[in-house]
């Protein structure tokens, strides 16, 4: 095009006004440098400029609209961070979930001083408001409860001669000593590790000696799986009948897998 219109001026050098050729191209080269210019000035408001730039997160982009500044969600580390953190108790037990804390749990003698068949029963997967599966009961006449209120029983307290904890089968009760970390992992490994066939706690029979003491704790992994950790608050020997059969008072808190 630039030669047609070189070889018309030499035909016509008196005619000074530009040829149509000359001026579409002149156009033409206008219309190249605007476009050119528009990603430099921001782009227009439906196209989005992606950076890709090294300082951002790989998982995630950063879209610039029509001067706003807009951030994709990602899938890493970066993303869990935005969404905030996660409950204590969960992040720090791992596959627990915190379930009851700080409920009142006593064992005390069930002993009418008559005969030696009542007893306390404990069962840790009881509701803390009680009904008809409470946490802890009296038991006079084990005949007298269902066979599913039976097989719910995780540990008796019986005190006639002595103050006998046993354990009944299906369920892991193992002793935590004072001062030892005692979360979910720990008192489920102290269940699974030290379980208690039977623990007599009256005074002067050495349960002490065994870390059977007041911050100590009784860690159970029940029949359905929750782990349970009993911390004893108070140990007292003049609550009951005589002065060598213990009452003892615990802290409750119970966890379930996630």
């Amino acid at each position: 095009m630039a030669i047609i219109m070189r070889v018309n001026r030499v035909r016509h050098p008196e005619d000074r006004r530009p040829h149509p050729l000359e001026i579409g191209h002149w156009l033409a080269g206008m219309i190249s440098c605007a476009v050119g210019l528009i990603p430099l000035l921001g782009g227009g408001p439906n196209e989005p400029i992606i950076s890709d730039s090294p300082t951002h997160s790989p998982s995630r982009s950063v879209l610039v609209q029509g001067g706003h500044v807009a951030t994709s969600p990602g899938t890493g580390a970066e993303n869990s961070a935005d969404s905030g953190p996660a409950p204590s108790e969960t992040s720090e037990s791992g596959s627990y979930r915190l379930e009851h804390s700080g409920i009142p749990l006593t064992i005390r003698s069930a002993h009418d001083g008559r005969t030696c068949s009542p007893y306390i029963a404990v069962d840790f997967d009881g509701s803390p408001t009680g009904g008809d599966n409470p946490i802890t009961r009296r038991v006079t006449n084990a005949s007298e409860l269902s066979q599913a209120q039976r097989d719910a029983i995780d540990m008796v307290y019986e005190t006639c001669a002595d103050a006998n904890l046993i354990v009944r089968q299906n369920t892991s009760v193992g002793l935590l000593r004072k001062g030892a970390e005692a979360g979910p992992e720990q008192c489920a490994a102290a269940a699974s590790a030290a379980s208690l066939g039977s623990l007599n706690i009256e005074k002067g029979a050495g349960a002490e000696e065994v870390g059977f003491e007041v911050g100590a704790a009784l860690c159970a992994i029940t029949q359905t799986g929750r782990v349970a950790r009993a911390t004893i608050t108070n140990i007292a020997y003049n609550a009951g009948i005589g002065n060598t059969i213990p009452t003892v008072e615990f802290e409750l808190t119970t966890w379930v897998r996630e």
